[in-house]
């Protein structure tokens, strides 16, 4: 297979890693569950938590509030920057420089949500004080919109990491 033919691929890789993070990010990400009767009582997408995010007031004293708005806006960059590059690499448009931007936002993006499902799921098992046996206790759980994300931006890093190394300066003679 030819480098160009491969490059083609990983683009078409990236842009496939793409899709998943966007369908991930409308599928739950997190799955609480009543501990007493096992029950879902709720679940939570990363897009309904950009949206509270962003709608939720900021006051100056409030500085990791501040910091969670400008990391939920970068969010989408970090998918849709990738994507673009991606589906320039397709047209055979790519530069080198654009593989590193697109490396350093999907990097960003895997650390949001990892970051974002580290807080989540650390509380997997905590019961309040007040709770009275381990049936009182909501269990959370990752769902189906965390894998998919979770998929997509690694492969998407990989993508662009093999990228990076396949790509070779077009010579100018």
């Amino acid at each position: 297979m030819s480098r160009s033919t491969f490059l083609r691929f990983m683009s078409l890789s990236g842009i496939f890693a793409s899709i998943l993070q966007i369908i991930g990010c409308f599928l739950p990400f997190t799955i609480w569950r009543d501990g007493l009767n096992q029950t879902t009582s709720s679940a939570d997408s990363l897009w309904m938590s950009m949206i509270h995010s962003i709608t939720r007031p900021i006051t100056p004293f409030m500085f990791f509030d501040a910091m969670q708005f400008v990391l939920i806006c970068l969010f989408p960059f970090s998918i849709l920057i990738p994507l673009l590059i991606s589906i320039d690499g397709l047209f055979g448009k790519q530069q080198r420089s654009f593989l590193r931007r697109g490396l350093v936002f999907a990097l960003l993006g895997l650390l949001e949500v990892g970051i974002f499902a580290f807080f989540n799921f650390i509380f997997e098992g905590w019961c309040a004080p007040e709770a009275m046996s381990a049936a009182d206790c909501d269990l959370i759980f990752p769902g189906m919109g965390f894998w998919l994300t979770s998929c997509g931006f690694l492969l998407l890093v990989g993508c662009f990491i093999v990228s990076n190394v396949l790509y070779r300066e077009p010579v100018h003679g």
